[in-house]
């Protein structure tokens, strides 16, 4: 549907869509350093980022007259060649607390 999707409430990096489901993605990139990495592009999502990540979502939905879209985040791990060697889908409500719909992490992205 879009990408950097403005709305009075903030930006949306990406607004997907797939029949009637829709989402709201958050996108953070890092440099891969391996699996036991202790910096990982997610601890750059603050909660306050979500807060107005979800602000937006519901603003766009309103303005759309669409139930609200499921919002995530994913972490893209790039290697030096600039080849995305990993991505990480996690729902966007699983961190900062409050888990509303359950959640997904890795290979099981939407």
């Amino acid at each position: 549907m879009g990408q950097r999707v403005r709305t009075p409430q903030g930006e949306l990096d990406l607004v997907l869509e797939r029949g009637s489901a829709w989402l709201c993605v958050e996108v953070k990139s890092g440099r891969w350093r391996g699996p036991q990495a202790r910096h990982r592009p997610a601890s750059h999502y603050t909660r306050r980022q979500s807060e107005r990540q979800e602000r937006a979502a519901r603003a766009l939905a309103s303005q759309l007259g669409r139930p609200l879209p499921e919002r995530w985040l994913v972490e893209l791990f790039f290697e030096a060649s600039g080849r995305c060697a990993y991505e990480v889908w996690t729902r966007a409500d699983e961190l900062h607390g409050g888990s509303r719909r359950g959640g997904a992490r890795g290979k099981n992205r939407p």
